[in-house]
C-alpha cells in the first residue's frame, strides 16, 4: 500500500464537527479473523455500522508480517480458511503468499477492504456504563485519534508485532555472524554457501529448515526435545475427487468437515492411545523410504504404457491406494505395487472410452 493510501485511510472521518467518529462495532485487526468478524456482522444485520482499525499498512495479519523462506500454514487451507468463501486450489497445504492472496481477495470480494483504517494502532479502550460505549484512543502517523462504538472485537492475535520472543543466550553478544529471527527476515539475505543453526523445531523450523537447505551449505536443526514429524502429501487426492465429482456447495462442506474430523481423531488418538499413534507415524516413516524406494520403478512401468503425461496420475493414484495399507508397509513389494498401477491404468482407459462416448 502507497503512502497516499495509506493516508487516505489515516484520519476517520467525524459525522459532527470536534466529536469522535461513532460506529456500531470497531473491530481490532485485520487478518483472518477480523475479516471473518466483518463478515458475520455484515451477515446478521447490514444496517450494522462497522470499522476495522489496523495498526499496520496492509492486511492479512500474521500472513502478511511473516516473510520467511518456505512459510506456510500448520494446518489445511480448508479448515484454515473461510467457510463462506471457500479455497479451491488443488492443494491443501498453502505457501504464507498464498494465504494472504486469500484473504486479500476475500476482504474485496465482500467490500470489507473498504471498512479498513489502516495506521491505526490502538493504545486504550475505555468502557462507559453511563454512555453504553466504547472510547478507543489510536495513534495515527503519529497523532493521537479517538472513535466510539457500542461494541468492542478483539482479533489482534496473542503475539506482539513490534519484539519476537528472543531468549538471552549466554555469549551470544560473542557471535560473530548474523542473528535473525523468523518474525523479521530481512528480505536481502543471502545464505548461499553459509553454514545455518536454526533453534527450534516446532512449525516454524520445520518450514524454515528445507528451504534454507535450498542454498545454505549446511543447515542444523539445534531441538532440546525430539518429536514425531511426519511428511503427508500436499495435495488432498480425496478432495479433489470430491471437488471433481460433486456439486461445489456440497464439495465444499464435506472436504472441511472431512478435515476437521480427521484432525479431532488424530488430536484424540494422540491424547488416548499414544502408543499406537506412535506407530502410525513410525509406520509412515517407513512409507516414505518406501516411495523414495519404489517411485522411479513404478513410474517407467507407467509410462511404458500410457505414455509421459498420464504416467504422474498413474503413479499418484497407486501409491495413493498404498498409502491406506499403513498398517501393512512389508507387503508392498515392487510386484503388489505393479497390479496396483495395471488397475489404475485400466481405470484410467476406462474413464478415456467413456468420455469418447459421451462426446459421440
Amino acid at each position: 500500500m502507497s503512502t497516499a493510501q495509506l493516508e487516505s485511510n489515516a484520519a476517520p472521518k467525524a459525522r459532527n464537527p470536534g466529536r469522535p467518529e461513532h460506529v456500531d462495532v470497531i473491530i481490532v485487526g485485520a487478518g483472518i479473523s477480523g475479516i471473518d468478524a466483518a463478515y458475520r456482522i455484515k451477515q446478521r444485520n447490514r444496517k450494522v455500522t462497522y470499522l476495522i482499525l489496523e495498526s499496520r499498512a496492509a492486511l492479512g495479519g500474521t500472513w502478511d508480517l511473516f516473510r520467511y523462506p518456505g512459510i506456510r500454514s500448520d494446518s489445511d487451507i480448508v479448515t484454515l480458511g473461510f467457510p463462506f468463501r471457500p479455497y479451491r486450489g488443488d492443494k491443501a497445504i498453502v505457501d504464507g503468499a498464498t494465504i494472504r492472496r486469500y484473504v486479500e481477495e476475500t476482504a474485496k470480494y465482500f467490500g470489507i477492504d473498504r471498512r479498513i483504517r489502516y495506521g491505526h494502532k490502538v493504545l486504550a479502550a475505555d468502557w462507559s456504563s453511563e454512555d453504553a460505549r466504547w472510547t478507543i484512543r489510536c495513534e495515527v502517523a503519529g497523532e493521537p485519534v479517538t472513535v466510539t462504538c457500542g461494541f468492542l472485537v478483539g482479533c489482534a492475535g496473542y503475539y506482539s508485532y513490534e519484539q519476537g520472543h528472543a531468549p538471552a543466550w549466554p555469549g551470544l553478544a560473542s557471535f560473530t555472524g548474523p542473528v535473525v529471527h523468523p518474525q523479521f527476515w530481512p528480505a536481502e539475505l543471502d545464505l548461499k554457501d553459509k553454514r545455518v543453526v536454526v533453534i527450534g523445531s516446532g512449525a516454524t523450523a520445520v518450514t524454515l529448515v528445507p528451504a534454507l537447505s535450498q542454498s545454505a551449505a549446511h543447515v542444523t536443526m539445534l531441538q532440546r526435545s525430539p518429536s514425531y514429524v511426519a511428511s503427508l502429501p500436499s495435495r488432498d487426492e480425496l478432495g479433489n475427487k470430491l471437488h471433481a465429482r460433486l456439486p461445489r456447495r456440497i464439495a465444499d462442506a464435506l472436504v472441511r468437515w472431512k478435515n476437521i474430523a480427521y484432525s479431532a481423531y488424530l488430536y484424540r488418538l494422540a491424547r488416548t492411545r499414544p502408543e499406537r499413534f506412535r506407530a502410525l507415524l513410525r509406520a509412515a516413516r517407513a512409507w516414505e523410504q518406501h516411495v523414495v524406494e519404489h517411485h522411479a520403478r513404478v513410474r517407467d512401468f507407467a509410462q511404458r504404457r500410457v505414455g509421459t503425461d498420464l504416467a504422474q496420475e498413474i503413479v499418484a493414484e497407486t501409491f495413493l491406494v498404498a498409502w491406506r495399507r499403513l498398517d501393512d508397509i512389508p507387503g508392498m513389494a515392487v510386484p503388489w505395487l505393479y497390479r496396483v498401477a495395471l488397475y489404475e491404468i485400466a481405470n484410467l482407459r476406462r474413464r478415456q472410452v467413456k468420455a469418447v462416448r459421451l462426446h459421440d
